[in-house]
């Protein structure tokens, strides 16, 4: 064994889904709570704009996403730079750079920088 084995956190054992991007995570909780975590450069995190006042901040520590608080979330994915959840009721919600269109939402401008901060 390598050593000291690990301790699961109390109520992390709860975690049905777990995604990784390239600087950030995400995890589903078993009450349908999304939490995300990590660099938030792009909004990737889709943490609510009145936390801490800037939606491109970095979260140290598991956060909830707040436009999501009252929607169960099913699985999130995490790409370099953007994130997605599906919902219960079976909703797909994207945040994050929107470059080059891969957030479904239309190209975006080439010399701008463009992202959803909140899951649309």
């Amino acid at each position: 064994a390598r050593g000291a084995g690990s301790k699961i956190p109390k109520g992390f054992a709860a975690v049905t889904n777990v995604a990784g991007g390239s600087s950030h995570l995400a995890v589903v909780h078993q009450s349908g709570a999304l939490y995300t975590w990590g660099i938030g450069s792009a909004g990737r995190l889709g943490l609510d704009v009145t936390e801490r006042g800037d939606p491109r901040a970095d979260a140290t520590r598991p956060t909830v996403v707040q436009a999501l608080r009252s929607v169960p979330v099913l699985a999130a994915a995490c790409g370099h730079s953007h994130t997605a959840c599906v919902t219960t009721a079976r909703d797909l919600y994207v945040w994050g750079s929107a470059a080059s269109g891969k957030l479904g939402l239309g190209l975006s401008a080439k010399e701008a920088e463009c992202y959803a901060s909140l899951p649309v």
